[in-house]
């Protein structure tokens, strides 16, 4: 009997002063320019030694990398598996967008904060032009479909993705019957180990 096994990685680092103060009217400034960052290599995360091997050592089937299609995403695969040759993104995978508005005019706020309130605004359904909490969900269902899918065929999927959308592809992924093996949070770099017990695949 082997295991499939999906592991979710959020990217890395990016190249962005997430600690910076945003006019809550600059936020649609503040978000294009995170969502354009490329990933910061001078905070590499030591953990990224260890997903690095991830792969290598992979027994029982291919081992498929994917990403995003946001260039933290595909940047960060590139630095967590440095032997794959070409990543290609998919909007699939993308970060559940953030409301662009805060409607409280005139508020200075760290970046953290602002989105924090952004995200709990859009939860609660204030979503503006964005895509909707159920929107993402279902969108993370059929992640988690497409992800569970290419690992049934291929033994062990890696995803490296984003922080709130990988949370919500793990909820589908343990409904559908797969068990969170290893868990190191929601840091740049870490990483969740999602797997299932798969019937006896004849060589």
């Amino acid at each position: 009997m082997l295991s499939d096994e999906i592991l979710l990685i959020r990217h890395a680092r990016p190249r962005f002063d997430t600690r910076a103060r945003v006019r809550t009217s600059d936020m649609r400034d503040f978000l294009a320019a995170y969502e354009s960052a490329g990933i910061d290599h001078r905070h590499t995360d030591p953990r990224t030694r260890k997903t690095k091997t991830y792969c290598s050592d992979a027994k029982g089937g291919e081992c498929r990398i994917l990403t995003s299609n946001s260039r933290r995403s595909i940047e960060s695969a590139r630095l967590f598996f440095p032997h794959i040759e070409e990543t290609t993104g998919d909007p699939l995978y993308r970060e559940a967008e953030l409301p662009a508005r805060i409607p409280v005019p005139g508020l200075s706020l760290p970046y953290s904060v602002a989105v924090a309130i952004a995200r709990s605004l859009w939860m609660l359904g204030l979503h503006q032009q964005v895509e909707s909490y159920a929107m993402a969900r279902a969108r993370a269902r059929r992640a988690a479909e497409r992800l569970a899918d290419s690992a049934t065929e291929g033994g062990r999927v890696v995803l490296v993705g984003h922080g709130f959308f990988n949370r919500l592809i793990g909820r589908q992924l343990k409904r559908a019957g797969w068990t969170r093996a290893h868990n190191e949070g929601n840091g740049y770099g870490a990483s969740t180990r999602f797997v299932r017990r798969a019937v006896t695949r004849s060589s």
